[in-house]
Formats: structure tokens, sequence, C-alpha cells
């Protein structure tokens, strides 16, 4: 079986993400050409354009995950600190 049959036989799936204001920039000649090549030996490609999408990178305060429980435990938690010039003694009172 050739290298060629090899790749086709995979199912291989790709996923290409282009992130350039200009949709005639050298970035999206490579994308558009790369995504030919793979349709051209029977796989699958998604071409994601970031800025046709309007995609902001920006992470909204509103979109960040809540992690009130487990910054609450942290709080409740003392800090442990190494004093500069420690961390190889022990420290005074600390039992193993």
């Amino acid at each position: 079986m050739s290298v060629q049959e090899q790749v086709v036989a995979r199912d291989g799936r790709h996923a290409v993400i282009v992130c350039h204001p200009d949709p005639d920039s050298f970035d999206h000649a490579i994308a558009a050409r790369y995504c030919d090549e793979v349709r051209a030996v029977g796989q699958t490609v998604v071409l994601r354009d970031l800025y046709a999408m309007h995609f902001d990178p920006v992470l909204k305060a509103e979109e960040r995950p809540t992690l009130a429980a487990p910054v609450r435990s942290l709080v409740t938690c003392p800090p442990f600190l190494h004093p500069p010039g420690t961390r190889d003694r022990p420290l005074e009172g600390r039992t193993e």
C-alpha cells in the first residue's frame, strides 16, 4: 500500500484555524491550499477564519467560570511560606 493510500485509509479529520485580517493574505492562501489537498485525498477538513467570525480573544468577566467554592476553600487555608534561605532546613516547630 502506498503512503497516499495509507493516509486516505486513516479517515483523517483536520481543523484549520486562520487568523489574519486580509482574506487575500499568504496565510489564507496556505490554509486554502492545505484544505484542497486534504479533500483531494478523501479526508475531511473544517476551516475557521477567526476574523470572519469576529472572534474576540478577550475573556470577559461574565464568561469566566465560577470558582466561588474552590476560592473560598483556599482563603480558609493558612498560607505556608518558605522564608528565604530556609528551604533545606526544617522550620522551627514543624513536625513531620
